[in-house]
């Protein structure tokens, strides 16, 4: 069972959605005094999803633009400069929401070497981990202490999730390796949906 052009485009909708409402939160924490650190997780969530987006992109498109932005909007904000973050958020918003989703956005052909890999859902939360990437219906752990710091486990409830509802990002020997559920729904929700009966 592979996935259709629709849901692989549905997909990378669901993600610059997710994206661009982390933006708009950023944006509003940067213009309300003392949010700086709403504004830093608005921003970090929102690029875990868009460096997903630009690998199943192979590296150009909008979600290549989006991961370029808001690294500079990062750095304003570390730097002190909320104004300069401002104006650079509301021009990255513009061109995102402007910006037809790339025809390019790729399935990944292979989901082995994705085991641990952290699960993400299109807003950047952390639900959990993959357990195995084999087959059609991938396993997974939500909730509790999966992927705490990195490397704790403790709990979870397992769950099974269609593969055509995942997006990979790039495997990589250090860091975290991201795989997007592309949907906007916390972690109880996921369990309510695709825990195992």
């Amino acid at each position: 069972m592979s996935s259709s052009p629709q849901v692989v485009s549905a997909n990378a909708e669901i993600l610059q959605k997710g994206i661009v409402k982390n933006m708009r939160n950023a944006a509003e924490a940067i213009a309300t005094k003392g949010k700086r650190k709403q504004a830093m997780l608005a921003i970090d969530e929102a690029r875990r999803v868009a460096k997903v987006g630009m690998y199943a992109q192979s590296g150009n498109g909008n979600f290549a633009k989006a991961e370029k932005a808001l690294e500079e909007v990062r750095h304003s904000i570390q730097n002190g400069k909320p104004k300069e973050a401002s104006i650079q958020l509301k021009a990255a918003l513009q061109v995102l929401n402007e910006a037809p989703i790339s025809q390019n956005f790729a399935v990944s052909k292979s989901t082995q070497g994705y085991e641990g890999a952290t699960l993400i859902n299109a807003r950047g939360q952390i639900l959990g981990e993959l357990e195995s990437t084999t087959g059609e219906v991938l396993r997974a752990r939500i909730g509790d202490w999966q992927n705490t710091l990195g490397f704790i486990d403790f709990g979870g409830t397992p769950v099974a999730i269609p593969r055509n509802k995942l997006v990979f990002g790039k495997k990589q020997t250090l860091g975290y390796v991201f795989v997007v559920l592309a949907e906007e729904i916390n972690q109880e929700e996921a369990i309510k949906r695709y825990g195992r009966q």
